[in-house]
């Protein structure tokens, strides 16, 4: 799943750093709403046992069906042909398995969310990790407390807006050079963009206590 998306933004990322203005990656503001809607949703659904309805938004069984359901029967006929092969070589290193039948409700759902996510990778980048997934929505909660993050040095920073075109997550606001690490995925892009070297990988501020 992550591969897909990265793969889809990779043109993105290349006519960033070639200089492109054009900006590939449509900025959206943060759907805290829709995040923690969906997370509400998801938890409703394991409290209720209903797993296969669950099963649609969790990552990790939406990867595992697409592999199965795209990849799986193509595996397959690639193992037998190899295996027929063989065969007539007088080989036995390959054997051939039994193809996979899948019903049209499973290609279909399979299909339909490979298409979803390359073209939401496609069109804003990170916005399946960091807005619709409630695995992603629990991570950049806990994220909010991480020791080392993006940082941007105020002092140092033009305004460009490099960083935020460059940014798959849209999570960098030029104009008041903050960083959402709520929805940040730490791909690090803006560190290698910009230009002026007002982003640094570095442990978080600590405020000192008013007196």
């Amino acid at each position: 799943m992550m591969s897909a998306m990265k793969t889809a933004s990779t043109p993105y990322r290349r006519g960033v750093r070639a200089g492109e203005g054009r900006n590939r990656s449509r900025r959206f503001p943060a759907r805290t709403p829709l995040r923690y809607g969906v997370l509400a949703v998801f938890i409703a659904l394991i409290s209720l046992g209903l797993g296969p309805l669950f099963a649609l938004l969790a990552p990790y069984s939406a990867y595992g069906r697409m592999v199965s359901s795209l990849l799986g029967p193509l595996y397959g006929m690639g193992n037998n042909l190899l295996a027929r092969l063989a065969e007539r070589s007088g080989s036995f290193a390959f054997y051939r398995v039994e193809a996979a039948s899948l019903g049209l409700g499973a290609l279909l759902v399979a299909g339909a969310t490979f298409i979803l996510l390359a073209v939401l990778a496609w069109r804003n980048g990170r916005t399946y990790c960091n807005t619709i997934c409630p695995v992603g929505t629990v991570l950049g909660s806990l994220a909010r407390f991480s020791l080392f993050r993006p940082r941007i040095d105020a002092e140092q920073c033009v305004g460009c807006g490099v960083c935020a075109r460059s940014c798959k997550a849209s999570c960098i606001d030029p104009a008041t050079r903050r960083i959402d690490h709520s929805r940040c995925v730490l791909c690090l892009d803006c560190l290698g963009n910009c230009r002026k070297g007002a982003l640094t990988y570095a442990c978080k501020e600590r405020h000192a206590p008013n007196p």
